[in-house]
């Protein structure tokens, strides 16, 4: 054993050399080094004996053992920190046992793609990426762990199940593109983060009781959930559910806010169960509405998926922004009251044939593009048709908008058999309003 006037020291043993940094009260491994062979099975000792005194290891320091390629297994009795990304890129790392670590820093275990029996029981505070690109065990459960960092278990090949009984906080993206992800247990997390569980295409349930928020993509394409339930729930952000391809019901009985595409391209989703008494949402067998100040509706999300006809009631002003996204059944649609067309409302509806709403003042960005099958439109009293919102329209060979104002750009671009469209003469055109069309403006 050797000291310097660094208060550091070096341990050799018959495999390797531990440098260890001493403190008043105890000690740190802080590197290793003259490495004999292949070290594969390292056991960190509980305590170390320098300049008379002994002095428990309480810490693994940043990088001491990073891209150690031959270590399999490493263990310490005494450990109660692992510094930042102290065995990151260890690839062949597969058993780590460490009873008292309580605190894992930033990429401890990083890219550890072999990793999978972990012993960690006291494990409180799980640091950013701490465990990301790991195997991990089959089933994982940390019960006193008490916070998660982002990206904590992001890109864990292994791992099918996860319990985090003790959780009261989720950090971003914690477990996004787990590919094996089937169930997750977090009773106490007041909100599901920012991409949570963004890409786990095999997630099946969540048991969160206590949530209030749902984040932004925090299911984004987690394809196998039928069904969610938080009864707790009073926010969906933006694209929370995006792309989750087989949700059929959602059980949000307390929601008061919906944002923007929260349940864009769910083709499957038929049921929303709201409670009578929410003051904001009401839903039947058709649509989820959104209440307003005036005593009339929203049209938020159509459920009614393999309708092929559907009349919007007549107290409902306004189609809010993508609400029949990707409806392929729907065919014929009518609304005698609408005023307003949000964006892309009745995008990629591709078996839409038939649009009736006399009333619409509004036509939204990208409200009708792509779709496939429509062949002609009038709105009576339509005065703004906004970008995109007849866009790549195939079939789509006559338009009428006797009371229009504006056309705004690529309105109708690529729609290849459009012939006719009649308007006022002093409607504005904007740039390639037309463009990609047989159709001229100016002939």
């Amino acid at each position: 054993m050797n000291n310097d006037e660094n208060r550091s020291f070096s341990l050799k043993t018959d495999e390797c050399e531990l440098v260890f940094s001493l403190s008043d009260a105890s000690a740190s491994v802080v590197s290793i080094g003259n490495i004999a062979g292949n070290l594969i099975d390292l056991i960190i000792p509980a305590s170390v004996t320098a300049d008379g005194r002994t002095l428990p290891v309480t810490a693994i320091g940043p990088r001491a053992f990073r891209r150690c390629d031959s270590l399999r297994s490493v263990s310490c009795p005494s450990a109660e920190i692992i510094g930042e990304a102290s065995f990151s890129y260890c690839r062949k790392l597969e058993s780590v046992s460490f009873p008292k670590v309580r605190t894992l820093e930033k990429e401890a275990f990083f890219k550890c793609g072999k990793l999978a029996d972990i012993t960690i029981p006291e494990l409180a505070v799980v640091g950013p990426a701490a465990f990301s690109g790991c195997l991990m065990p089959e089933r994982v459960c940390f019960p006193k762990a008490v916070s998660v960092s982002e990206f904590a278990f992001s890109s864990c090949a292994g791992m099918k199940s996860v319990s985090l009984p003790g959780v009261t906080e989720l950090k971003d993206d914690a477990f996004s593109e787990c590919p094996e992800l089937e169930t997750a247990d977090i009773p106490k997390i007041g909100a599901v983060s920012k991409e949570l569980f963004y890409e786990c295409e095999k997630l099946t349930a969540v048991t969160a009781p206590a949530v209030t928020e749902i984040g932004e993509k925090a299911f984004f394409r987690c394809r196998s959930l039928k069904k969610i339930a938080f009864p707790e729930v009073v926010r969906f952000c933006e694209n929370a559910c995006e792309e989750c391809t087989g949700l059929e019901t959602v059980d949000c009985p307390a929601v008061t806010e919906i944002q923007r595409c929260a349940f864009e391209t769910c083709p499957k989703l038929s049921v929303m169960n709201i409670s009578p008494e929410n003051p904001v949402f009401s839903a039947d067998e058709n649509a989820l509405f959104e209440k307003t100040d005036d005593g009339s509706l929203r049209l938020m999300i159509f459920l009614g998926k393999s309708a092929e006809t559907y009349t919007v009631p007549p107290n409902v002003p306004e189609i809010y922004d993508y609400a029949f996204y990707e409806c392929d059944a729907l065919k014929k649609v009518s609304g005698p009251g609408v005023r307003k067309i949000g964006n892309g409302a009745f995008m990629y509806c591709s078996g839409l044939e038939a649009v009736s709403f006399p009333e619409a003042i509004s036509i939204g960005d990208g409200s009708f593009t792509e779709c496939a099958s429509l062949r002609s439109v009038t709105f009576l009293k339509a005065e703004t048709v906004g970008a995109n919102a007849f866009s790549e329209c195939p079939l789509l060979e006559e338009a009428s908008f006797p009371a229009l104002r504006a056309i705004e750009c690529y309105a109708f671009f690529g729609s290849r058999n459009l012939k006719k469209v009649t308007f006022p003469e002093n409607t504005f055109i904007s740039d390639n309003a037309f463009g990609g069309c047989p159709y001229d403006p100016d002939n």
